[in-house]
């Protein structure tokens, strides 16, 4: 699909090194680099792997990914709903305030929809105003209800031995 001067897609394998890339520069803007571990192969087996459960959708201008929503598969039992949770949203500094996240937006929905999924959840980290401000405005709530938690490294071993 064409959006102006850019390309949505689905990524294939050779955009995972730029991905890396801008996903490097996301963890820079949300003060996250200490968190940044992923690797070529360990995205790629997400995505491309036998078991794959991560959808990468790219936007490119020039051959070159200018932004990316990352999802993957979720549940609400309560509801009885397939969700695709956006994990990441990303547009490159230059090319925002185009129209290109709602874009992006737009095609992560639509793919939900085709494969069977009824919404989209994600999350916003408190500090970042422009982002939510963005997602109120496109009718998206705040889930005021939920904390959410982690379980990592030696705890997460330990509780899985």
């Amino acid at each position: 699909m064409n959006y102006m001067n850019y390309e949505i897609k689905t990524a294939n394998e050779e955009n995972i090194p730029e991905v890396i890339n801008l996903l490097r520069e996301f963890a820079e803007f949300e003060n996250l680099t200490h968190d940044f571990l992923i690797t070529e192969d360990r995205l790629r087996q997400a995505i491309f792997g036998e078991k794959a459960f991560v959808y990468l959708i790219v936007a490119l201008s020039e051959n070159e990914v200018i932004a990316l929503a990352l999802l993957y598969p979720k549940f609400a039992s309560f509801r009885g709903e397939r969700s695709l949770y956006l994990e990441d949203l990303y547009v490159k500094r230059e090319f925002r305030g185009k129209g290109l996240g709602l874009a992006m937006l737009r095609e992560a929905a639509k793919s939900a929809k085709e494969n069977g999924f009824q919404r989209l959840d994600w999350q916003a980290l408190k500090w970042n105003t422009p982002a939510i401000d963005f997602y109120q405005k496109i009718g998206a709530e705040p889930d005021d209800e939920n904390i959410n938690f982690r379980l990592t490294g030696e705890k997460f071993e330990r509780l899985a031995s």
